[in-house]
């Protein structure tokens, strides 16, 4: 009757050993869940950043590229205009 108690006594610390360490295995998994929840807010906020200053950087060179296509345009018109004139007075005779 001695050796069950002391088998039924194992087997109460055996389970609570074991419940233990279900108890540390869960905290474990929760702790690191927090940490890599963290570390992907963080991360995502870092990308959201980046992503704004790029936008920032595209929408300066497009308007950089728009009003340097209106400048070319503009002159291309100039020069054009200049051609059709001095073609037109060849043309009629009245060569400068």
């Amino acid at each position: 009757q001695r050796a069950e108690e002391m088998l039924e006594q194992a087997e109460r610390r055996s389970a609570t050993f074991e419940d233990e360490i279900r108890s540390a295995t869960q905290r474990g998994i929760e702790a690191r869940s927090g940490i890599r929840a963290e570390a992907m807010k963080k991360m995502n906020a870092r990308i959201d950043e980046e992503r704004e200053k790029m936008q920032a950087r595209l929408d300066e060179a497009l308007g950089q590229i728009d009003a340097q296509r209106e400048s070319a345009l503009s002159e291309v018109n100039t020069q054009a205009d200049a051609i059709a004139e001095a073609t037109a007075n060849k043309l009629l005779g009245r060569a400068a």
